[in-house]
């Protein structure tokens, strides 16, 4: 059964004489991912944490020693004084200024880097990290008194409960709230080798009853097009401020929603056919077949210890793949 709250329900059926003529058509329409540069098509190195600057340059040079051709250097969650305010947090990373030369100097071997980010400018954080501050992030103030978050019915930013915290989303339907997000965002351009950012969350399922949005749009329909309106700001920012140089890894996203790598998501590290490495084949079969053709995910999982069986197995597929 299919459901839906408008008055009238439009469908589109697309025949043609092979199944790339079809998926061609469908792209046309709904549209195209751009390309990523070239260098974001070698293998990518990346923690669930790293504690410090030593942790981040011994995964890039082992890569060097290893003679593997790494193109980037994922900085994920946690890394900044607060969410998300993309200042780097000093007592985690003691010192940057080196850790990113030393990145640079690699980087003519291809080396680059992408921050983590979600949506969310929080009003209090988890402090997973020392140097993170429990109270607001620098911008929430600002972002808060200025509407440039989602707002609630009757006034006042809309403040949620999410994994990382409490804060509020940004509205990304206003120009001037992008305009603000791009500001903040631009603060990771004093570190010489970043080049994009992985972009987590993003679903509707965080909006509470009530949302309200600059440009009116209604609930039901933010639901779906709040991360279409999310990549495409963060999207927009690459193409304005690093000249198209960069590329995102967005976890959440569909057909159309523009420039970025589909991440196949936090997989385990075994071959269950929902949670494992099979999801991750059958996750870039479908996307492809819907128009994504870039893709990511993980060699080893991100929960437990994978066997050596299934880190080759999964290596394999993954360097196999043009995704």
């Amino acid at each position: 059964a299919i459901r839906y709250r408008e008055q009238q329900l439009r469908v589109v059926i697309i025949s043609g004489p092979s199944l790339l003529a079809v998926l061609s058509e469908f792209t046309r329409l709904s549209g195209r991912p751009s390309l990523p540069p070239d260098w974001a098509f070698a293998p990518w190195k990346g923690r669930d944490v790293h504690f410090n600057c030593s942790q981040v340059v011994e995964d890039a040079e082992k890569l060097r020693q290893q003679g593997i051709p790494g193109s980037v250097m994922l900085i994920d969650s946690p890394w900044e004084t607060a969410y998300n305010d993309f200042t780097i947090n000093r007592l985690q990373f003691d010192d940057p200024e080196d850790m990113f030369l030393r990145l640079q100097e690699l980087e003519r071997f291809g080396f680059h880097n992408i921050f983590w980010a979600t949506p969310f400018i929080n009003r209090a954080n988890r402090v997973d990290m020392q140097g993170i501050t429990a109270g607001p992030a620098a911008i929430f103030q600002e972002a808060d008194e200025r509407g440039f978050l989602v707002q609630q019915e009757g006034g006042g930013s809309q403040i949620v409960k999410w994994w990382k915290g409490e804060g509020g989303r940004v509205d990304f339907t206003s120009e001037a709230a992008v305009a603000f997000w791009h500001g903040a965002m631009n603060t990771t351009r004093q570190w010489p080798t970043a080049r994009g950012f992985k972009c987590d969350d993003g679903e509707g399922n965080y909006f509470l009853p009530g949302a309200a949005f600059h440009d009116g749009s209604p609930l039901s329909l933010m639901k779906t097009r709040y991360v279409e309106k999310y990549l495409g700001a963060m999207g927009s920012f690459i193409d304005k401020y690093l000249d198209g140089d960069g590329v995102l890894m967005a976890r959440s996203g569909f057909t159309g929603t523009g420039k970025s790598f589909v991440w196949a998501g936090d997989q385990r590290a075994n071959w269950n056919r929902t949670e494992g490495f099979p999801s991750v084949i059958m996750a870039g079969q479908t996307a492809a077949l819907s128009g994504s053709s870039c893709g990511a995910a993980t060699s080893r999982g991100t929960s437990a210890t994978p066997s050596t069986r299934s880190s080759l197995c999964a290596g394999r597929s993954l360097a196999r793949s043009p995704r």
